[in-house]
């Protein structure tokens, strides 16, 4: 992350003094260029410091650098301060085309937008099109007479792939009324499509109509929950399979999908708490301990950094995960790990397999 946006880890060199999200801001326009600053993406910086154990908060608006954050700093070639700020500095890694960040930008403005124009219905399904190949997808804008809007396929192995069929609603009222969704025709594009879900997208729904879905086994998906999924997607991405349980619970999709994505943030903060004690280790230079610690220190050392308190066998896979050849971060001798490379070289060895996944993936779709 740090490699790829500005002023990501140059916050770890601005706060050794307790500073407001404010003050990161306009240090971020005036000492190092970056003249798109807002107070939401200092914010959104430092959540994910915060959670990776660099920087900790003082109080309701300060944050303050962690000693482990110190160290890490070390590690990063920071980006050289503006003499003036005279032009703004570019991200480290220029935006690609289907990044991302860029991707679920204008897939979530599409969304919101159109979702409550009722005069834009092909844009909102191209959108919804969109949003599902960025969940992992096969998704087509089909549309038209006997039609569903949008088909969804999972393309897993014979007995795991499955089809969802979704209507995709707009309402310049921000209502979608009871007269608009049909069941009976969503029973008919089930069939048609072979699809085992069904699924309506719109701002909002009528209450009896909810009451109606459970009924017929639509899942009802606002467009508020959809974006806040592609956002914790793009972070901490659920499975297709994962994702099928949700289409499964018309009753409670929404806790279900809280509770995937949940579940899948609280891997990727173990990963990086893991990681950032390794670190600290590597950095207190003990000589009888030579960077080392073992399973059970670990887990003692963590039973208050994250919550539910992780389980050894959660420990155990992050740390398998950590020490493959694929990743490299860490070293294991006897059941004891210590680091084996700076965590930015690791986070850029995962995002060199992440792009051959997608490449490959898109030369055996035809894409």
């Amino acid at each position: 992350m740090h490699s790829r946006y500005s002023f990501f880890g140059e916050i770890l060199k601005v706060i050794d003094d307790p500073s407001t999200t404010s003050s990161l801001t306009t240090q971020a326009k005036e000492r190092f260029g970056y003249a798109q600053a807002s107070n939401g993406e200092i914010r959104l910086r430092l959540g994910f410091l915060q959670d990776a154990g660099l920087v900790e908060r003082v109080d309701w608006q300060r944050f303050r650098v962690t000693g482990v954050g110190k160290a890490f700093a070390e590690l990063l070639s920071l980006q050289k301060e503006s003499v003036a700020a005279e032009a703004q500095v570019a991200d480290p890694v220029p935006d690609q085309e289907d990044s991302p960040r860029s991707l679920i930008g204008d897939i979530i403005r599409d969304l919101q937008e159109y979702g409550k124009d009722g005069n834009e219905s092909k844009a909102f399904e191209e959108a919804i099109a969109r949003a599902f190949r960025f969940l992992g997808f096969h998704a087509e804008h089909l549309g038209g007479p006997g039609r569903t809007d949008v088909l969804a396929v999972a393309q897993l192995a014979p007995g795991d792939s499955y089809r969802v069929i979704i209507d995709a609603k707009s309402s310049g009222s921000g209502i979608v009324a009871e007269s608009s969704v049909k069941f009976d025709a969503l029973r008919d594009h089930k069939r048609k499509h072979k699809a085992e879900y069904a699924l309506v997208i719109g701002p909002d729904f009528a209450t009896r109509l909810k009451d109606w879905s459970v009924e017929n086994g639509v899942v009802m998906l606002q467009v508020d929950d959809l974006v806040s999924a592609l956002k914790r997607h793009a972070l901490s991405p659920i499975s297709l399979r994962d994702m099928r349980d949700v289409f499964s619970r018309p009753d409670a999709h929404r806790d279900e999908i809280a509770e995937q994505y949940a579940a899948s943030e609280r891997r990727s903060l173990l990963i990086g708490k893991i990681l950032a004690l390794a670190l600290q280790e590597a950095v207190d230079n003990d000589p009888i301990a030579s960077g080392f610690i073992s399973v059970e220190n670990i887990i003692y050392a963590l039973r208050k950094e994250v919550t539910p308190r992780p389980t050894a066998d959660s420990v155990r896979e992050c740390l398998d995960f950590l020490s493959s050849p694929l990743v490299a971060a860490l070293e294991e001798n006897k059941g004891r790990y210590k680091l084996a490379d700076s965590p930015h070289n690791a986070a850029l060895r995962l995002r060199g397999i992440g792009a051959s996944l997608v490449s490959e993936s898109r030369d055996i779709a035809g894409e």
